[in-house]
Formats: C-alpha cells, structure tokens, sequence
C-alpha cells in the first residue's frame, strides 16, 4: 500500500499514522462512518476541504484498500463504503473522540468552531441512520440566537422517511418551535449539558403541543459520544 506520508519506520503507531493521520482523513472516515456515501454528501460535511483534495483522499483510501467504490446503478455515479479493514479502524476514531470529550470540552464546543448548516446536517444525518417513520408530517422550526444573521432560522421537516433541513419557509404548519443558543444544542448534543438544564436556564426553549416538547428529546438524540461527554461532566462537577 502505497500513502502520501511514508515515515520509513517498522513501528505499528506509524504504519497506521500513514494511512489515517492525513489532513482530512479521519473526518471523510467519520463520515463514511456516519453513514455518508456520496462524493456531495462528504463534501457538505467538510466545506473546508476541497473537492480535489477529497478526490485525491478517496482514491488514496481505496488503493489501502480501506474503502471501495461501487457504481450506482447504470450511470456514472458512485459510492463509496467501508472494507472490512476500514470498519476495523472505528475503535480507532472512536478513541480520539472520546479523549477529546475529557480534554478539549472547551475548545471543541467554542462558537469559532461550530457551524450551524453542519451541526444541524448531523441532527438530520443521526435520525436517518436510525430512523423511525413518523406517522403525520412534523416540522420544526429552529431560531439560533447566537450565530450570523444568514444562520439564525432553519426549518427541519420529518415526512415518514424522509428528513430535510431547509433554510427557507416551507410552507407548512409549524408543530414545534425550537428558540436557543448553537453552543447551548450543541453543548446538549455532546453531553457537556443535560437538556433539562438548558432549558431551565433559558439557553434552549421549546414552544408547542405537550408531546412535540416531549418528542424534541427523542429526536435530538445527541452524538454518539454524548453518553461519554456525560460522564465527563458528573466527573468534573464531582472534583
């Protein structure tokens, strides 16, 4: 297996740091892992990564036979899935991000490193990978208090299957509206604080029927790492 950084030693740590400590690579495995196929679909989640560069990254990753390629259909359009190999390094990821929820808890929830579109694209991309059909069409309307004006107002429609996240009105009937801070959700979302506490404290607030409020801490089921993030903070508020 050929890679773009050879360190030229026997070492284990570094054969692996070859394949997985690129620039950008082990967020286009997050991905992959997160249940994203498509070459647009990866882009979206790193809009700081170009194109070419997650062109070049792909193919890198499928030549270390990590990823594969599959055609869709009888077109020219692809997607790419995970190896046996490239399931195998999920401990891997895993352990980075649970480091990072008990040592980098500030940093990584700070407003210069949360994107709304972004978080509010996991939101959706979490349901989907473990979606129950909703019965009626729910739509949800989010205002964000504290990111720039082009960032404030999303909506969030579930119809059976099907999740979307628009940033214009779609029209329908509103059955939730969501008032909040991004750090607060996102806050929420990692574990770092529990929901009930950020809506006591104003940071979050949830307007509609009885079981839309309810049902909001159904759907906004927090990150995989969420339990660990938890833990950190019944440990910190412990000391």
């Amino acid at each position: 297996m050929k890679t773009l950084t050879e360190y030229g030693q026997y070492c284990p740590i570094a054969a692996a740091a070859e394949i997985i400590a690129e620039r950008w690579t082990p967020l286009i495995l997050r991905g992959l892992f997160s249940g994203l196929t498509r070459f647009n679909e990866l882009h979206a989640s790193m809009p700081r990564l170009s194109s070419a560069l997650l062109s070049t990254r792909l193919t890198q990753l499928e030549s270390m036979q990590i990823i594969e390629r599959q055609r869709v259909g009888t077109g020219n359009k692809f997607e790419y899935h995970l190896t046996k190999s490239g399931h195998a390094l999920w401990p891997v990821l895993e352990q980075m991000g649970i480091w990072s929820q008990h040592w980098m808890r500030d940093s990584m929830t700070s407003l210069d490193n949360i994107n709304s579109d972004l978080f509010l694209m996991e939101v959706r991309f979490s349901n989907m990978s473990d979606a129950g059909e909703v019965k009626h069409r729910r739509v949800v309307e989010i205002r964000l208090t504290d990111t720039e004006p082009t960032k404030r107002l999303y909506w969030m429609i579930f119809d059976g299957r099907e999740i979307d996240v628009c940033k214009k009105d779609p029209g329908y009937e509103i059955d939730l509206w969501v008032t909040a801070r991004v750090q607060e959700l996102v806050k929420v979302w990692m574990g770092h604080v529990k929901l009930s506490s950020a809506i006591d404290t104003g940071g979050i607030s949830l307007h509609g029927s009885r079981k839309e409020v309810e049902d909001f801490g159904v759907w906004f089921k927090g990150s995989s790492f969420q339990e660990v993030g938890l833990a950190a903070t019944q440990h910190s508020n412990d000391l």
